[in-house]
């Protein structure tokens, strides 16, 4: 079986004293830490997509050897924003 671990990260927010409220007893509602409650909250909400940069360099790396080798024309910084 294998385990994966995943870190975690401190940060500090400003939030409304109302929502704040809300939360935490929100979260003592479902027996749950604030952290946990929030983490899960946003875990619902926003898209997981799984993180794999290896394919995106390795494209990048190919795409600028045929830019040297004269195989493919570097975009301008216009034509770039245009895709946006």
């Amino acid at each position: 079986m294998s385990t994966t671990i995943k870190t975690k990260s401190s940060a500090s927010i400003r939030i409304d004293t109302d929502l704040l409220n809300i939360l935490k007893s929100n979260a003592k509602r479902d027996n749950r830490s604030l952290s946990n409650y929030l983490e899960t909250i946003l875990f619902e909400i926003i898209p997981q997509q799984p993180i794999d940069r290896t394919e995106g360099i390795c494209q990048g790396l190919r795409e600028v050897k045929m830019i040297k080798e004269g195989k493919l024309k570097a975009k301008s910084a216009d034509e770039l924003f245009d895709e946006l």
